[in-house]
């Protein structure tokens, strides 16, 4: 998929030749050999894990199938959100099923699995989303969760301590869309005393 739309992406580049470029990125991914076990593989199929530019290639090629997919889509799709390969989509329960078909039927090497509402949620990453008259946003914490982000007694710096407790309150301020759903987040899904914020 990259290959085929090389023409679009290298508009954007600044490279003296597409095959230059292309040779590049080929070399990048045809030289990968890791050792598991004693043994030593080479890689062959996807962007290696790790590696600089496979998050790069990989926004690209989502960005093109993402183009692809969205050419012909179903009138009921209301909302398409994609971060990196997930997606949160609103649409009718009758779309669905041939709308999931054609969106794996694109790219056999791309393949996306989907999880359906359930009692009106959905969780999408850290953000559990509520359907109702309007769609409401708190935060989420999978089943396998523990709570255990950092120990008070570890010996990191005490500006670690107060930037985790910083993040975790700006965390609930831009996911909850409500004054509501912030507070039963804070008194629900963090345990840390509230006045070490204002230390």
């Amino acid at each position: 998929m990259c290959r085929q739309e090389w023409s679009s992406l290298v508009a954007n580049v600044q490279a003296d030749t597409d095959p230059e470029v292309m040779g590049l990125i080929s070399m990048c991914f045809d030289s990968i050999y890791f050792r598991f076990r004693g043994h030593i593989y080479h890689h062959r199929k996807g962007t290696p894990m790790g590696s600089p530019i496979s998050v790069v290639v990989a926004e690209v090629v989502m960005q093109q199938f993402e183009a692809e997919l969205l050419r012909t889509v179903p009138q009921s799709l209301k909302l398409w959100v994609r971060y990196v390969d997930d997606v949160f989509a609103v649409m009718q329960d009758k779309d669905i099923d041939p709308f999931f078909t054609r969106l794996n039927s694109l790219e056999p090497a791309i393949q996306f699995s989907m999880e359906l509402e359930v009692n009106v949620v959905l969780p999408l990453l850290d953000i559990l989303v509520s359907r109702g008259d309007n769609l409401e946003t708190s935060l989420y914490r999978k089943p396998t969760h523990t709570g255990r982000l950092l120990d008070y007694d570890s010996y990191h710096p005490d500006y670690h301590k107060r930037s985790l407790i910083r993040t975790l309150w700006n965390r609930a301020d831009k996911i909850c869309s409500t004054t509501d759903v912030w507070d039963r987040a804070l008194n629900n899904s963090y345990c840390f005393d509230l006045t070490l914020i204002e230390e």
